[in-house]
């Protein structure tokens, strides 16, 4: 069998070598699997998880590359734990790991969701019967929506982008700020509207 590219030596004839490698942090080899994965784990990763729904708050490539990451960063936490005969268990284990993150994603996108939630279908609805439930979430909607008025004129204008899928890359330029930079703006935003819901939700049920 040929060599790998930039390895000079096969990987299933010396796995034991390999593995070695890996665990002695070389960074070829790590390299070598980093690529291996994208290769293979992110074109299935892209084929299960399709396309989200086009009122999402995240794109797809954004949410896909978010996925990926956690899954690399979890696989690494694990990988230091195991025993593996050869490169399919490493496989393996990183397709069981980004199937688990990918679950993960889709939830954290319907708790994103809910913070831009803003439609009034139902309560325009003239056969609409309301319930507790309803009213609490309508007046958390209500609630928002004040609160999203009190955020500075560039935190508004991300998660506007953000919303309507722009992607990070992309909002950084229009905000004229790094993508590290927006990132971190972007889940800082989130999280101050997050902590806000769920203040409101206590002083409702109080």
């Amino acid at each position: 069998m040929e060599k790998e590219e930039h390895l000079g030596y096969n990987v299933d004839e010396q796995f034991p070598h390999f593995l070695a490698q890996l665990q002695n942090n070389q960074a070829l080899e790590w390299l070598w699997l980093l690529k291996e994965f994208r290769r293979v784990v992110f074109n299935w990763l892209r084929k299960k998880a399709g396309q989200l729904s086009k009122d999402s708050v995240i794109s797809i490539e954004d949410f896909l590359e978010e996925v990926y990451a956690n899954s690399l960063i979890q696989f690494y936490e694990l990988f230091g734990k195991g025993s593996f005969q050869d490169v399919r268990q490493l496989k393996s284990l990183m397709f069981k790991v980004t199937d688990l993150k990918l679950k993960e994603g889709y939830r954290k996108i319907q708790k994103d969701q809910w913070l831009f939630t803003f439609t009034e279908d139902a309560q325009n609805s003239p056969n609409q019967t309301w319930n507790r439930e309803d009213k609490h979430k309508s007046d958390l909607i209500n609630s928002i929506r004040t609160h999203l008025k009190s955020l500075s004129t560039s935190e508004q204008e991300l998660l506007l982008q953000y919303a309507n899928g722009v992607e990070l890359k992309q909002i950084a330029q229009n905000l004229d700020i790094s993508h590290s930079a927006c990132r971190k703006r972007k889940e800082r935003i989130l999280n101050k509207l997050k902590n806000l819901v769920q203040r409101k939700g206590q002083s409702l049920d109080s």
